[in-house]
């Protein structure tokens, strides 16, 4: 990566004002979805101000079924069909992270997803890398596991305008070491 030259700031700084450009809020990874049900695979998306950069290629019924949309659920459902899930509202979770990854364009604020279970080595970073793998096309990006304290405090109220945020075995019940998560935690 290059910085730019002096010359080529003064250049950009001199033109002013740039009303071609469009607001950018972010970039979506995945189509970006509006209220009334329609769907932007892909381009920029003037009522959300969002880019969407997907790879995947979407098809959609412009009339779908009831019968498509509980198809649609058994196929989402295959997918955790290897996980031990310990009572019926653990499914209900998992499916609800799932399309919380799908849907996160169009949430804004979005609900956190936390798993549990009694043991480490049980699945838990798998029920979270399947969902993400099969909408983003790649692994979640991951933090380091280092961050305490004061470092966790400065990075945390940046997690809101992240995709996923992911705490794998941190605390095990005890607390996590960051102030600001400890007190949320604290809250519940």
């Amino acid at each position: 990566r290059e910085e730019p030259t002096d010359k080529l700031v003064r250049a950009i700084l001199s033109r002013g004002a740039w009303s071609e450009l469009r607001d950018l809020k972010a970039i979506a990874k995945v189509p970006i979805l509006h209220e009334d049900g329609s769907v932007v695979p892909s381009g920029y998306d003037p009522a959300s101000e969002l880019y969407c950069a997907c790879t995947v290629k979407i098809e959609l019924d412009e009339h779908p079924r009831r019968v498509d949309a509980e198809w649609a659920l058994q196929r989402l459902l295959r997918h955790g069909s290897g996980f031990n899930f310990a009572e019926g509202t653990s499914r209900s979770a998992w499916l609800s992270f799932f399309l919380t990854l799908a849907c996160r364009t169009l949430l804004g604020r979005v609900p956190c997803h936390a798993f549990d279970a009694p043991e480490n080595k049980s699945g838990k970073t798998t029920a979270v890398n399947v969902p993400y793998g099969l909408i983003f096309g790649e692994e979640p990006e991951a933090e380091s596991d280092k961050l305490e304290g004061a470092e966790l405090d400065k990075r945390a109220p940046f997690w809101g305008n992240s995709t996923l945020v992911c705490s794998d075995n941190g605390a095990n019940g005890a607390d996590f070491g960051s102030a600001t998560i400890d007190r949320l935690k604290k809250k519940k």
